[in-house]
């Protein structure tokens, strides 16, 4: 039984990549949602091409061949780790971005990376490189691009860096004895992050994921599973999604304004589980489905603020305001 089949022909996604996309095919069980909204699943198939988010449709997943899928496993994975043109630093910390020097243009270019390495790292950097260049300063490295740098460090990090490197509010960089080399207050700022709400119900049937995740039984299914990359621990507990909004009349809407993009995105999440799926919280005894309802369109907002001008870690402060429609919502 193979748990996700490979959509070569859905449209939205290019075939042929190392990331494999892929959604849920015939199961040994039954999804409790599937059951009551199966004729709405099989007529409302959610498409990311598509501008209309709402409806119903089943979760795509990063899974091929009974594997989860991710640049860890396929870019820098066994088959593509001694490309040529792909080096991998380990124990490399990036400290700052490096302004391009000699161009004669009035707005600030970057093309460098600064970073450090640990004590345990045998760091061996080519001083000269078709892509790039690269010397040592002191206890750091500094890495010149010949074309462009990319920079991809997460939520946090990367405005941390950015920060760090001159790029952000002139009176925040200023008292942390930082020069400003361009002034953007809004790095750092208007960050947001969506509430999500595990809703659990004690079901009256055994045919639920949770017989796969008993220790009587989850030792054979790990066996299958590594012999033959497929049965139940091959998909996830997870299958189908709903995008849905509140209507215009609605309390919240009338009271807050209409926090969403536009009247085609969702403004919650309901995400249905054949089994007990509320994180942080140990399943009781018995079967279980569950509903996760996530807020797609909160109104709260979060800032960075950095402690200091040096690299290091708890250096910066995540601060969140105006959490009062996410709590009504929920």
């Amino acid at each position: 039984m193979a748990g996700y089949r490979l959509e070569s022909s859905c449209g939205h996604h290019r075939t042929g990549l190392c990331i494999r996309f892929s959604l849920p095919e015939g199961h040994e069980y039954r999804e409790p949602c599937t059951l009551y909204y199966g004729c709405i699943v099989q007529t409302l198939m959610i498409s990311p091409r598509l501008l209309e988010q709402i409806g119903f449709g089943w979760i795509q997943g990063t899974i091929g061949k009974g594997q989860r899928s991710s640049s860890a496993t396929t870019y820098v994975g066994p088959d593509y780790i001694n490309r040529p043109n792909l080096h991998i630093l380990l124990h490399a910390h990036a400290t700052k971005l490096l302004e391009a020097t000699g161009l004669g243009t009035a707005i600030p270019t970057f093309n460098g990376v600064e970073f450090g390495t640990g004590p345990s790292s045998k760091l061996v950097i080519s001083q000269s490189h078709a892509s790039f260049r690269s010397r040592r300063v002191g206890q750091r490295w500094q890495v010149t691009a010949r074309k462009e740098i990319i920079l991809s460090a997460g939520v946090f990090n990367t405005p941390q860096l950015l920060m760090l490197s001159g790029i952000g509010d002139p009176a925040e960089l200023t008292s942390l004895g930082i020069p400003t080399r361009v002034n953007l207050p809004s790095v750092g700022k208007n960050m947001t992050d969506h509430v999500l709400l595990g809703n659990p119900w004690r079901v009256d049937t055994n045919d639920t994921f949770d017989n796969y995740l008993a220790p009587n039984v989850l030792p054979q299914q790990i066996q299958e599973w590594n012999q033959t990359h497929q049965g139940p621990l091959s998909w996830t507990v997870a299958n189908q999604m709903a995008w849905l909004r509140f209507p215009q009349h609605h309390s919240i809407i009338q009271t807050y304004g209409d926090p969403s993009p536009g009247p085609t995105s969702a403004h919650y999440q309901f995400i249905w589980f054949n089994g007990w799926a509320v994180p942080g919280f140990a399943k009781p005894e018995g079967n279980w489905m569950a509903i996760s309802t996530n807020l797609i369109s909160p109104t709260s907002r979060s800032c960075l603020i950095l402690f200091t001008g040096r690299v290091g870690p708890h250096q910066f402060l995540n601060r969140w305001r105006g959490q009062t429609q996410e709590r009504e919502s929920v």
